[in-house]
Formats: structure tokens, C-alpha cells, sequence
């Protein structure tokens, strides 16, 4: 797995102790390469139909849109600092930031956080990552509380929620404040930076 990191196919993202802010062994692992990635789960898979002709739109076979949605996340991944930056977080600030995954145990629930950044200040940026068709509603609230609920955090550490989203939010989301940041990807990705 060492080569396929130092050659770039493979980004590794350690994960961490919020509680002591040390890396764990514990790490996400994904391919580098967002086109490797998707000819290898998404067009790989089905090259034989491809190739026959059969499937002439992409977009029609499952799994479709949430292969797009894992490929904005890895755009977003690689720029980070234009994501924290938006939020508004100083590198000086950050204890440490990855993708971030609690597996379940008697003691907690599981829980996966797109992109979790701890500062300094005891504050976790839980960020939430939607490409979706048409606008997101309400219930994106709820599935962003459950994550946040789940989190093992400790004692004084506020958690302080950020969506990123392509395909627009409702009224609804925007008024209810519960986002810190609501962000357009695609104003995200255009800004000069």
C-alpha cells in the first residue's frame, strides 16, 4: 500500500482521537485518481454492456448519482483549503481534519462524517457533502443531527455543522439556521483562490 501512496494513487486519510487529538492506525483509504476511481467502480463493472452498445447513457445505470456524489466529496478533498478558508478556519487552528469515520461499539453508535475538522478552539466542523437533483430539504437537517448525536465528543467540544451541496437547499434549510455555513460547491470550485 506504501507505493501506491508515495505514487499518488492511493490517498491515505489517517484517522484520530478527538478526546486526545493523536492519529490513530486506524485509516480511510481511496483512490487518488477521480477518473481511475470511477472507470474502476462504475464503467469497469459494466464495460461489457458498454461495449455492446447496450448502455448508451451513463446516468441511467444504478448507482449513477451516488457515484457522482463520492466524486464531488474526492474534488472537495483535494481542496480543502478552499473549504476551510470558506468556513473560515485558520491552518494555525486546526488540531486535525480528515474524512471521519466512529465504528459502533456497546459504548457508541457508529457514525461517518464527510469532512470533520477539530481546532484548537474545541470546536468540530462537521461537514456534510450533497450532490443532489433538485433542492435539498428539511430532512437534511435530521440525517446531519443523527451524525452529530452519534459523535463521541468530549466534554466542552461544540460541533458546529457546514453543508456543502450542488443542486440548490430549500427556504426551509436556509431558515433554519442550523448550519453554520451553507455552501454552493459550484461557487466553491469557481472562486479565484
Amino acid at each position: 500500500m506504501g507505493h501506491l501512496i508515495t505514487g499518488g494513487f492511493v490517498t491515505q486519510f489517517p484517522q484520530w482521537s478527538i478526546r486526545t487529538g493523536k492519529v490513530r492506525r486506524q485509516s480511510l483509504y481511496r483512490i487518488s485518481d477521480p477518473y481511475m476511481r470511477f472507470y474502476l467502480k462504475y464503467i469497469a463493472p459494466n464495460l461489457d454492456k458498454i461495449e455492446k452498445g447496450h448502455i448508451t447513457d451513463m446516468g441511467n445505470l444504478p448507482g449513477y448519482k451516488t457515484m457522482m456524489g463520492f466524486q464531488v466529496e474526492s474534488l472537495l478533498l483535494q481542496n480543502r483549503n478552499d473549504i476551510l478558508q470558506t468556513i473560515g478556519i485558520k491552518p494555525a487552528d486546526i488540531i486535525y481534519d480528515n474524512p471521519y469515520i466512529q465504528l459502533p461499539s456497546t459504548r457508541q453508535k457508529g457514525c461517518q462524517i464527510d469532512y470533520l475538522v477539530q481546532t484548537t478552539t474545541n470546536n468540530l466542523y462537521a461537514c456534510e457533502f450533497k450532490l443532489r437533483q433538485g433542492e435539498l430539504k428539511k430532512d437534511i437537517i435530521n440525517e446531519v443531527s443523527e451524525k452529530i448525536n452519534a459523535l463521541n465528543k468530549p466534554k466542552g467540544y461544540a460541533v458546529v455543522p457546514v453543508l456543502f451541496h450542488v443542486g440548490g437547499v430549500s427556504e426551509s434549510v436556509e431558515e433554519s439556521r442550523f448550519f453554520y455555513r451553507i455552501v454552493d460547491i459550484g461557487d466553491l470550485l469557481e472562486a479565484p483562490g
